[in-house]
């Protein structure tokens, strides 16, 4: 069994390569084909490569608004939540790990996942309907998250987790928190699992890399490659 790893004292160059020996919860989606933000050969590459240096302003509001959303989880909700400073490991899966945002005890049922979003109003109205939020209002999730917090309960153990998206309406000083609960959908990540599986096994292990699937890809695994010259994607 693979040791959890505490990240509060984890330099930054120390945490780019330790992302490099694991998926994180937040690749599930883009090994399976199922993120329009990465592919298959983009995780390979940043498991070989290293991964980029990105960051910008809507990625450091979004930390920064981090315990404040986290505030609002614990206000509308009346549960309380608890920081999690370490990267944990699947006990069966050392190659599969996550890092929490936040977690909670919900009276008579034990932990639960609480995973933060922040959005703005014209991205947030464009997700898929996931659903109904605690309130019983319809509610919207991309599928990228729904496979996100599914590996986080499959890691932790847990059989519950919960959303908290915020945004800021359009035109307004108001603004919204959109609280989701979740139950652990075991086919769901028995399918999710079986593939990450795989594609740990014969392309990370292996270093052998997956076909490209997209323009991105092509660039991704052609580097040289000069646009204007032929030369074919799945899609």
């Amino acid at each position: 069994m693979r040791k959890d790893i505490n990240v509060t004292n984890l330099g930054y160059d120390e945490w780019k390569t330790m992302r490099s020996t694991y998926l994180g919860t937040s690749e599930w989606s883009k090994v399976v084909g199922a993120s329009k933000y990465g592919s298959p050969l983009s995780v390979y590459d940043e498991k070989m490569n290293g991964a980029e240096d990105i960051d910008n302003n809507i990625m450091k509001f979004g930390r920064l608004m981090e315990p404040v959303v986290s505030s609002l989880f614990e206000e509308k909700t009346g549960l309380l939540t608890s920081d999690d400073p370490y990267i944990r490991f699947h006990t069966n899966y050392p190659y599969l790990a996550t890092n929490l945002d936040r977690v909670t005890n919900v009276p008579g049922h034990g932990p639960a996942v609480v995973e933060i979003k922040t959005t703005c109003q014209s991205a947030y109205e464009i997700w898929p309907v996931s659903g109904t939020d605690i309130d019983g209002n319809e509610c919207r999730l991309p599928k990228e998250y729904m496979i996100q917090i599914q590996g986080q309960m499959f890691i932790m153990g847990y059989t519950k987790a919960y959303t908290s998206v915020f945004y800021t309406p359009n035109y307004s000083n108001d603004f919204k928190l959109i609280v989701q609960e979740h139950e652990y959908d075991p086919e769901l990540t028995y399918q999710v699992v079986k593939e990450l599986n795989r594609f740990w096994n014969k392309h990370i292990l292996k270093k052998i890399p997956p076909d490209p699937e997209s323009k991105l890809d092509i660039k991704i695994a052609y580097p040289q490659h000069e646009e204007g010259t032929a030369m074919d994607a799945s899609n």
